[in-house]
């Protein structure tokens, strides 16, 4: 995980809920694509698994003061379309998004996550932070810099430090 570019807090709370709300994002593929343990793959049958990165995620933020809601959204097995997504994601507001993005969709995974973050520029309580994980956090000519949008990544899905990036936009280094 690394924590560059990640500027301030999550998101100012709300009054009303004792922090951030965090959505966990399996983002809208043209084609089904299976985005799970730094490992897509296209799916030759009708068969979809769940993200374990967003289910690891999850579990992690669960219990968090810092976490006023979590919510997971596989996008691909809910075949949800990008605009019913930008509906989806209006209606829940969250405060920080994180996103999964694979090496066979990663145009398209940077754009809708940028988009989600455009969308939300003129919230009362700030812009949206975008974190990414999956096989681009690990991919050495990943040009992290020029994606202006993407506050940090998550390069081990099972580790504390990863919810709090998520939850506060800081983390102890690298992880």
């Amino acid at each position: 995980m690394t924590a560059a570019g990640a500027t301030g807090a999550a998101g100012a709370a709300r009054a009303d809920d004792p922090g951030v709300r965090i959505l966990l994002l399996d983002p809208p593929a043209t084609r089904p694509v299976l985005r799970d343990y730094f490992c897509s793959t296209r799916p030759k049958a009708g068969y979809r698994w769940q993200p374990m990165d967003l289910l690891a995620l999850g579990g992690l933020l669960a219990d968090r003061e810092d976490v006023a809601s979590t919510r997971l959204l596989d996008a691909v097995a809910a075949r949800t379309s990008v605009a019913a997504l930008r509906r989806q994601v209006a209606a829940y507001d969250p405060d920080v998004i994180f996103g999964l993005v694979s090496a066979l969709t990663t145009a398209d995974d940077l754009a809708i996550l940028r988009r989600l973050r455009d969308d939300g520029r003129l919230r009362r309580r700030g812009p949206r932070r975008i974190v990414v994980g999956g096989e681009v956090a690990l991919d050495r000519d990943f040009d992290f810099q020029s994606q202006d949008h993407v506050a940090g990544l998550i390069l081990d899905f099972t580790a504390p430090e990863a919810a709090d990036l998520l939850a506060t936009g800081r983390a102890a280094g690298r992880v």
